[in-house]
């Protein structure tokens, strides 16, 4: 005669089935759903930001590559 405690022992399987899928589930979401930062939206390595063509001339007038009047002359053509 088979009675309540013949069933747990039986089901018992279930529970680990549950665990890895609940498991699985999130790691999925974590390393595979998340935005990865390392990756553009294309899948390709990111490009680090490039400067801007005033962020350039600023800092080439700042280490003194180039005087006032060039800076104002280049920043007036430049917009």
């Amino acid at each position: 005669m088979m009675g309540p405690e013949q069933f747990w022992w039986a089901g018992m399987w279930i529970f680990p089935v549950i665990f890895l899928t609940i498991l699985l589930g999130v790691v999925y979401l974590i390393f595979v759903r998340t935005r990865r930062p390392w990756l553009n939206s294309a899948g390709q390595p990111a490009q680090p930001a490039q400067p801007s063509r005033f962020e350039i001339l600023r800092k080439r007038y700042a280490r003194g590559e180039i005087n006032r009047e060039e800076f104002l002359e280049i920043k007036k053509y430049l917009e």
